[in-house]
């Protein structure tokens, strides 16, 4: 039969188990006690403060850095709320003019057409290319005379 000091060794030989998963804080003490003498238990001591100490450190340094994280990440959700109000804004106060120019364009696309139609009213009867072929020059244009309406 095998010993209990057996045993524990089998399971856990080493002291570097403890960052192992089946780590057991009863077996590694044990075999710390009984493998170490008290300078080595003392220094051990002082490693595992230092660890310790160090460990907690970096804790403190992610907890600080998650918390500046939030605020920026608060800080960038103002940013883009303030850009999409501005934004909103100015898509409103330039719907009116967008509409007016509309407006405009479709006003000035219908003078054209009728002028065009009057003026040379045979050239809407012809396909498309023709009709733009018999669209007068640029010097022909001074020509045509327009009546001025008065209101």
């Amino acid at each position: 039969m095998s010993s209990p000091n057996s045993n524990s060794s089998s399971k856990c030989g080493t002291l570097d188990a403890i960052n192992s998963t089946s780590f057991d804080p009863d077996q590694y003490m044990h075999l710390l006690v009984h493998r170490s003498n008290l300078e080595g238990l003392l220094q051990r001591h002082v490693e595992m403060a230092a660890e310790i100490k160090n460990l907690d450190t970096d804790l403190q340094i992610m907890k600080s850095n998650i918390v500046g994280m939030e605020a920026n990440m608060e800080q960038l959700l103002e940013k883009i709320m303030s850009v999409r109000s501005r934004s909103a804004g100015v898509n409103t106060r330039l719907f009116e003019k967008r509409e007016h120019a509309t407006f405009f364009v479709k006003f000035w696309h219908q003078l054209i057409r009728r002028i065009s139609i009057d003026f040379f009213p045979s050239c809407w009867e012809l396909p498309l290319p023709c009709s733009l072929l018999c669209l007068p020059s640029l010097s022909s244009y001074a020509n045509i005379h327009v009546p001025l309406y008065s209101c």
